[in-house]
């Protein structure tokens, strides 16, 4: 009974008052999934929880459009560049900030248990509520992240991951808490005016567009995807492939495109500030990663009813609608799914599915909300972990 009175009384508490949190990205403030679900959800729960104060520390700043968007939803994004350089004076860089701020959540978003680093500086920093988020599947950094995992996996308040496969491989037996990669539906409505215009911008009016949205590096395999083009134009002039995004890769790609003269069939539109309007001229979205979480840009291509083809190394978490296709990486696959699916006029089919709903955006930020109401709960009742 007094427990129950306790927490009755925490959680008003709770309610009436200003929770702040900080946000640590692991990742450049760039176009990419990471940095999609902090503005998604930094936007949500401002317009959903007025009492919760977000900041967000990134290594370095990229898009500067980006940070506007931030800045416009009065969000501090403080670049703290060391993590990589130097990693120790990070550590205590980011102590600092925590403890002049006296932050009462650190929530930190990477890909492998190089979270450490961050959970460190949050440690020494005075928090109490360090949380952990896996986006991802792999790592670039394999070596470290199998020294760093024993102590990583005792390091932390409580994990959360965008889907069941993201949490398992960087989790294991540990538990872990799904937050999906949530999107605001109205954002992504086919709209037949604008890709019409866009299409017509573009010259491609009449075309069967393959679209891709990703930073250009070795495991989004761009390169594989010029290559089924130049493949698809031996059996017709109409296919052609518009890319959104930009990375270290970008100029291979363009001189694989030289290669096989597609010059004239590949749009490369660089970083844009809203891809789902230029989604609006996909025919079919394609994406041949050697390995995924579970991308933001999967959800949002299936809210569009865009047919999606991608690897099999996707996780099959990605699979949301009828006109999801998980092949591996081998040409004449691609290509007969490709044709079949023109010759079957099922490019323009609408086929709703609800658990596409799963990923609303305000549901999501609700459920992380509760989350976080609890564990500053148990932790206020000294519950820790």
């Amino acid at each position: 009974m007094n427990e129950t009175v306790s927490q009755f009384g925490g959680l008003k508490m709770l309610k009436e008052k200003i929770v702040s949190v900080l946000y640590v990205c692991t990742v450049e403030l760039s176009r990419n999934g990471i940095v999609n679900w902090l503005l998604n959800y930094s936007s949500s729960i401002k317009e959903l929880y007025p009492t919760y104060e977000i900041t967000i520390v990134v290594p370095k700043i990229l898009d500067e459009k980006l940070l506007l968007k931030f800045n416009d939803l009065n969000i501090n994004v403080i670049e703290l560049n060391n993590r990589n350089k130097n990693p120790l004076k990070y550590i205590f860089q980011l102590a600092n900030l925590v403890k002049i701020n006296k932050f009462d959540i650190v929530h930190i978003h990477g890909n492998s248990s190089m979270m450490l680093i961050d959970l460190l500086g949050a440690k020494l920093g005075g928090c109490h509520v360090n949380l952990v988020h896996s986006h991802s599947t792999n790592t670039n950094y394999p070596t470290l992240n199998k020294i760093l995992k024993p102590i990583f996996l005792h390091s932390y308040t409580c994990a959360f991951a965008c889907g069941y496969s993201s949490g398992k491989w960087l989790y294991g037996k540990n538990n872990f808490y799904i937050i999906k990669n949530g999107i605001s539906f109205i954002k992504f409505k086919k709209n037949s005016l604008k890709r019409r215009k866009m299409r017509e911008q573009f010259s491609i009016e009449d075309d069967i567009v393959l679209g891709h949205v990703g930073y250009f590096d070795e495991n989004k395999n761009q390169i594989f995807l010029i290559r089924l083009l130049n493949e698809l134009n031996k059996i017709s002039p109409k296919y052609s492939l518009v890319l959104i995004g930009d990375g270290k890769n970008k100029d291979y790609v363009f001189q694989e495109v030289q290669k096989y003269n597609l010059e004239n069939k590949v749009k490369f539109l660089g970083v844009v500030s809203s891809p789902s309007e230029y989604m609006q001229t996909f025919d079919i979205f394609v994406l041949p990663s050697f390995f995924e979480g579970l991308p933001y840009v999967l959800i949002e291509a299936q809210a569009m009813n865009i047919p999606c083809i991608v690897s099999k190394d996707v996780s099959e978490e990605a699979c949301l609608t009828e006109k999801y296709f998980s092949l591996p990486l081998e040409i004449n696959q691609w290509i007969n799914t490709i044709i079949s699916l023109v010759k079957e006029n099922r490019v323009d089919e609408n086929v709703p599915n609800k658990e596409l709903f799963d990923f609303d955006i305000s549901l999501n930020t609700k459920k992380l909300v509760e989350q976080y109401d609890k564990i500053l709960l148990n932790t206020l009742s000294g519950k820790h972990g």
